[in-house]
């Protein structure tokens, strides 16, 4: 069941992550100035503050479960 539980949260992190990306690429989430030098320094920047915070988050949830299975 453990192996579920951790299959589970590897999709769910991994979707998240994508739809983020996805969405603050495309410009929905600011305003990204495309074919600039500054939107490919915004593009990168953010791309790496979002991927770097949702493997926090993951590693956040599993020492939550982790505390919670003692």
């Amino acid at each position: 069941m453990e192996n579920k539980k951790g299959l589970y949260l590897s999709l769910v992190v991994g979707l998240a992550t994508g739809a983020l990306i996805a969405f603050f690429l495309s410009g929905k989430i600011i305003d990204i100035p495309h074919g600039t030098h500054e939107g490919g320094i915004i593009a990168a920047t953010g791309y790496a503050i979002i991927v770097v915070s949702m493997v926090l988050v993951g590693f956040l949830v599993i020492k939550v479960m982790q505390l919670l299975k003692k």
